[in-house]
């Protein structure tokens, strides 16, 4: 019992001492860029074209993440909602994020990895000419890659967009990413382990969510954030 109660205050004390100032960011009405905003978003735009590898951009304004190479988008990945929230901490010191808007996230990668799964064939003892094999059906990423109903993709400095699937996955399912859920706030709101500097709560409909988890590059990207 004593135990018990023990966590229990343990359970209020990191609750409070760990809580999260979150914004909803509104989709009718987006927000208006200065000049100089603009002109530093051309610059980066400009560098991430000329890089010759795969990036991520998520336009705040018409929710979506867009997989590019070459300043082409070739695939986008419709947001139902998004959430900004930002470490409010009581009893520790707070790091300040200062401004993420227009700025380029770097060393990008999965929560849990994408995880191939290779499909083997054992040859029998049976010569193949003595019995009728039926055609093979080829498997596609969506049976080879499976893919959680939550993930996390976690950039340098603590920023992390936390991505929850809407409706029913196609193919192989994961398990869901569980390293930046309620139990890593408690630890962090005890002091035992590092707080996310930013976290950016995204909903995406199942099939676009699993098709952004089975298409992340497997070089760590470089994401920009447009206002």
């Amino acid at each position: 019992m004593r135990r018990r109660l023990l966590f229990l205050a343990l359970l209020a004390f990191s609750a409070a001492a760990l809580s999260w100032a979150v914004r909803v960011l509104a989709q009718a009405e987006p927000p208006q860029e200065p000049l100089p905003l603009r002109a530093a978003l051309a610059e980066q735009e400009a560098r991430l074209a000329t890089s010759n590898t795969f990036y991520l951009e998520l336009d705040l304004s018409h929710p979506a993440i867009k997989l590019c190479h070459s300043g082409v988008a070739l695939a986008t990945y419709p947001i139902d909602s998004l959430k900004v929230g930002y470490p409010r901490v009581l009893f520790f010191p707070r790091v300040h994020e200062g401004k993420w808007i227009g700025e380029i996230w770097t060393g990008g990668h999965l929560i849990p990895p994408k995880i191939i799964n290779r499909i083997r064939i054992t040859p029998g003892s049976v010569p193949s000419a003595e019995i009728a094999v039926p055609a093979l059906i080829p498997p596609t990423m969506s049976d080879l890659i499976p893919v959680p109903p939550v993930y996390t993709i976690v950039f340098d400095g603590g920023r992390v967009i936390r991505v929850t699937l809407n409706g029913k996955i196609v193919g192989a399912v994961g398990q869901p990413a569980e390293e930046r859920g309620w139990w890593a706030d408690f630890l962090a709101g005890l002091g035992l382990r590092k707080a996310d500097s930013l976290r950016i709560s995204a909903s995406m409909p199942a099939y676009d969510g699993a098709s952004l988890f089975r298409s992340f590059p497997d070089e760590p990207p470089e994401l920009l954030i447009l206002p």
